[in-house]
């Protein structure tokens, strides 16, 4: 026994001796090349010796995440599932039948169906229940499981057993699987009343600088002057796509972004180019703390030159560049290799330690420029990181981007919130289509703007719907006078939705979207600006 622990303790003295030798002796590569040496010694002797079971691939996994995350927080390991999933996500492309589904008291409904989509074509409807899909019940089914089944190989097809929304009669369904673009902009219209187009961008996908291109076409073409780009919670996405983008309202040729980084690879300036389809058109940009990244960039750009006015909230503060590499095994990682500078040389990255202001009462939430200038002066520029606008307004760093205009979200009564969050207005609204919505879309077709000036809510239907929410036992009738300007307006929009879809129900619900009116108002501010 005693030679035993001996022959171990050399053993141990030798392994620590020789890596101590090597890390001493090594350049980098060689210890890197020596770690990695070390995680294949760990993995075989866990493997040989566990006295489980062990998953290589699994605990693989886990530390190349581990070991990502301890860089930073903005650096993944993807392992093969999520990695086809970010690919799809980026591209703006997945294989399925186009539509989307949620589950509404164990029960899978259709809350959309893209045009064109093989779901279109096959005559699913916004309302119809999935019942089953490829033999496999739908009841109480998780969202995650519904798209795995949903999605395969393009080009292949999937059962699915719909019933329907207009006659409650079930039928089954072979539907082909193909290339659906996953749309980077999911709502555009012109403001009811106005010459102001919205376009709601929910990120930036491959697509969607064509498309931004494309639409604002259109809405020129209906009479748009004025224009507000919504990027409430737009995650970001491809960064070429948001220069293109500022490239249609920067003129001349001006510096757009800026990346900073110690690889030569990745360091970057990109300037705009003459001849921009919007650079006469007012913009406003709508931000909100959950807007990061390319959103972020493109609202602080657009501030950088005086070129428009950010409305919302103060954005998330995400300004990291990452870059995503792929292996051979079909999994991959995305690491931090930079970051991101608007023109004005102000970081996006939010770092709470270079925000002493925040403390100030009032700063973060309902100020606007001239409040933040008074505050600026009182305190004094050393204790706020300020830079200065091409015009020399003064606008804020420190991370994320300071709008022009604060504007709190939406309050709403815990009513309105249950009813919304259990789906009740949308299952109330289906209700509402298979009575009537055959004889709405005789009379409207496809012009849900006429339908937006002309259909009104009666006190029938909102009695109806308040005896259906008393049945489930969900109705406060204070609650209600509160907040009846929006409960009709937006009872108004899901039936809208489920005729139209989202497009519809996003213009019906504007008139009372208070952040989406405050920007509105802003435009009169962003033509001054533009014709000074």
């Amino acid at each position: 026994m005693m030679i035993s622990l001996r022959l171990s303790l050399i053993c141990i003295f030798i392994i620590v001796f020789n890596i101590n030798l090597s890390y001493s002796r090594s350049d980098i590569d060689k210890l890197i090349e020596f770690q990695a040496q070390k995680f294949k010694y760990i993995l075989e002797t866990a493997y040989k010796n566990h006295p489980d079971s062990l998953d290589v691939i699994k605990i693989s996994d886990e530390a190349f995440a581990a070991l990502l995350q301890s860089i930073d927080k903005e650096s993944y390991y993807y392992n093969k599932r999520d990695m086809k999933l970010v690919q799809e996500g980026n591209k703006g492309i997945t294989y399925g039948i186009g539509i989307e589904a949620v589950s509404i008291y164990d029960t899978l409904y259709v809350i959309q169906v893209q045009a064109n989509s093989p779901a279109n074509q096959s005559g699913i409807e916004i309302g119809d229940i999935i019942t089953q899909i490829e033999g496999r019940s739908t009841l109480a089914m998780m969202k995650k499981d519904f798209d795995e089944l949903i999605q395969g190989d393009s080009a292949t097809y999937v059962n699915i057993e719909i019933q329907s929304v207009y006659s409650g009669k079930k039928s089954s369904k072979k539907v082909l699987r193909k290339d659906i673009p996953i749309p980077g902009i999911t709502a555009s219209y012109i403001f009811p009343g106005t010459d102001i187009g919205i376009i709601v961008i929910s990120r930036f996908s491959e697509n969607v600088a064509e498309d931004f291109t494309r639409i604002a076409n259109v809405l020129i073409k209906k009479g748009m002057n004025k224009i507000v780009v919504d990027m409430r919670g737009n995650p970001g996405g491809y960064m070429t796509k948001v220069d293109e983008i500022l490239d249609l309202f920067i003129p001349g040729k001006k510096l757009l972004t800026k990346t900073v980084s110690p690889s030569a690879d990745i360091r970057t300036e990109i300037y705009s180019n003459d001849g921009d389809l919007l650079e006469k058109i007012p913009v406003v940009a709508l931000i909100d703390e959950n807007s990061a990244s390319g959103s972020e960039l493109l609202a602080g750009v657009l501030q950088d030159y005086d070129r428009g006015i950010v409305v919302g909230r103060r954005s998330y503060g995400k300004g990291t560049i990452q870059k995503i590499w792929s292996m051979n095994d079909t999994t991959g990682f995305k690491l931090t290799v930079g970051k991101y500078q608007t023109p004005s040389g102000r970081d996006i990255q939010k770092y709470p330690d270079e925000l002493p202001f925040m403390v100030e009462k009032g700063l973060d939430t309902n100020f606007d420029a001239d409040a933040v200038n008074k505050k600026i002066r009182e305190m004094g520029t050393s204790k706020i990181k300020v830079f200065q606008s091409e015009s020399g307004r003064h606008i804020i760093g420190g991370g994320g981007i300071f709008p022009d205009k604060i504007v709190d979200n939406d309050t709403l009564t815990q009513l309105t919130q249950l009813l919304i969050r259990r789906g009740m207005f949308f299952k109330w609204a289906v209700s509402f289509k298979n009575r009537y919505g055959k004889e709405l879309l005789d009379k409207y077709g496809n012009d849900y703007s006429k339908f937006n000036m002309e259909f009104q809510i009666t006190d029938e239907m909102l009695r109806e719907f308040a005896q259906y929410a008393l049945e489930n036992k969900v109705w406060n009738n204070e609650m209600f006078t509160q907040d009846k300007r929006y409960f009709i307006t937006y009872q108004k929009a899901v039936i809208a939705n489920v005729l139209w879809g989202y497009n519809a129900f996003s213009e019906v619900l504007s008139i009372v979207d208070n952040e989406l009116v405050a920007a509105v108002r802003e435009t009169v501010n962003a033509a001054e600006m533009i014709n000074k």
